[in-house]
C-alpha cells in the first residue's frame, strides 16, 4: 500500500494538470439572452415607437398634424390648378377668380407654416400623384374647354378643404391649430358661394 499511494497522488496530480486539455472541447453553455438588447421582432399588437419631438420643438397632437397635412396638400393643389386657370380659361371672369384662389390659398399656406414653424409637424409642400395627374389633364385643356373642369376641380377642393376645416374646429385639441382652422370657414365658404355665382352666370350665358 505504502508504494501504491505516490503512485495513485502522481495519476491525480496529472489528470488535474491535463483537465484543461480535455475541457476545452466541451460545448460552451447558451448564452442567456440579454432582456434589455434590441431584437428586429416585436411583440405582437406593439404599435410602432412614438416620435418625440426634439428639444425646443411644440408637439401637435396627431389628430392635429393629419388636419395640417389634409389643409397643406389642399392648398397646394389649388395653387396649381388655379394658376393653371388665370392663364388658359376662357372666362375673363374665372380667371379672376382663379387668382383669387391661388391668393387665398398661399396665404393660407404662409400662415400654416408660421404656425408650425417650431414644432414636429412636417408638411407636404408638393403634389401627390394623383394631384399631379388631375393638374396635368387640366393644363391640357384651353379657353372654354377648361372653364368648367377648373370649376368642377376648384369647388369639389373646396368643399373638402372647409369640410376638415370644420372638423378641426369642432375636435381639434391644439388650441392654436383650432384657431387658425377657424379663421380660414369665412373665406372657404366665401370662395365657393363665389364659384356658385360663376356657375349661375355661365349657365345664363
Amino acid at each position: 500500500m505504502a508504494t501504491r499511494i505516490p503512485s495513485l497522488a502522481l495519476g491525480l496530480w496529472l489528470g488535474l494538470v491535463s483537465l484543461p486539455a480535455w475541457a476545452d472541447a466541451v460545448p460552451n453553455s447558451p448564452a442567456v439572452p440579454d432582456p434589455t438588447a434590441s431584437t428586429d421582432m416585436q411583440p405582437t399588437g406593439q404599435s410602432k415607437p412614438i416620435q418625440h419631438p426634439q428639444p425646443g420643438q411644440r408637439h401637435i397632437p396627431a389628430a392635429d398634424r393629419d388636419f395640417l397635412v389634409q389643409s397643406a396638400r389642399n392648398d397646394v393643389l389649388q395653387i396649381r390648378l388655379g394658376r393653371v386657370a388665370a392663364q388658359q380659361a376662357g372666362n375673363p371672369a374665372l380667371k379672376r377668380f382663379a387668382s383669387r384662389i391661388v391668393t387665398d390659398h398661399t396665404s393660407f399656406m404662409r400662415q400654416r407654416d408660421e404656425l408650425v414653424a417650431q414644432s414636429d409637424a412636417d408638411l407636404p409642400k408638393d403634389l401627390d400623384q394623383n394631384q399631379a395627374a388631375e393638374v396635368d389633364r387640366l393644363g391640357k385643356l384651353d379657353q372654354q374647354a377648361l372653364d368648367r373642369p377648373y370649376l368642377d376641380a376648384e369647388v369639389a377642393s373646396e368643399k373638402q378643404a372647409l369640410a376638415t376645416a370644420q372638423n378641426e374646429v369642432a375636435h381639434g385639441s391644439d388650441p392654436d391649430v383650432v384657431a387658425w382652422a377657424k379663421g380660414t370657414l369665412h373665406i372657404l365658404q366665401g370662395n365657393i358661394d363665389a364659384a356658385a355665382r360663376l356657375e349661375k352666370t355661365a349657365q345664363r350665358s
